[in-house]
């Protein structure tokens, strides 16, 4: 028997249209975003994660110092705290905008929202899948179409993935996770 990669990943055609409609409300939110004088300009917390990771890429750059070293050993920066003005932060998610930047060449505000749409789609993937597990046992195939479809129109998400902000990726990780752990052959 051969094995297939990602078997829970397999969409039904309605669960593919909930797909393509939720990568199109993304697309017409990254262009709507974009062409808002919000866009280059974060706010807020937005721009506390922004600034922390901006810091953070020049530290390591100025003192010739890999992410992964800085990690393990934080006083590999001259005791330069850049997360010292937003303390109230989590680390975690200015490091991914930095691993971003690596990844792409350059931190960009416009990379880094696409990113985070692709990680919404992702998301939805997920979500559908959970749904499709959570009512197999009352036969309802399309309940992981409702389930994307949910998740797809709620506009709070939609706007958190177009500002620079955690629930996109956190979201992506914990739907991930629940997959993992709750759906066979995840």
């Amino acid at each position: 028997m051969r094995h297939r990669p990602l078997p829970f990943l397999r969409l039904s055609p309605l669960e593919l249209v909930v797909l393509l409609l939720a990568a199109g409300l993304r697309v017409a939110g990254l262009a709507a975003y974009g062409a808002t004088p919000y866009a280059d300009h974060p706010m807020v917390d937005a721009y506390t994660y922004w600034d922390q990771a901006q810091k953070l890429s020049k530290l390591l750059a100025d003192n010739g110092v890999g992410l992964l070293h800085w990690w393990t050993r934080p006083s590999s920066l001259s005791g330069v705290d850049p997360f010292a003005e937003g303390f109230y932060q989590p680390p975690g998610y200015p490091i991914f905008l930095v691993l971003l930047g690596k990844l792409t060449g350059t931190p960009d505000l416009s990379v880094t929202r696409a990113v985070q749409a692709l990680l919404g789609l992702w998301t939805t993937a997920m979500v559908m899948v959970l749904g499709r597990r959570a009512a197999a046992p009352w036969g309802a195939p399309w309940a992981g179409a409702v389930a994307g479809l949910l998740a797809t129109l709620y506009p709070t998400v939609l706007l958190f993935e177009q500002d620079i902000l955690t629930p996109a990726l956190t979201s992506a990780l914990l739907a991930t996770a629940l997959v993992l752990v709750l759906v066979p052959g995840g």
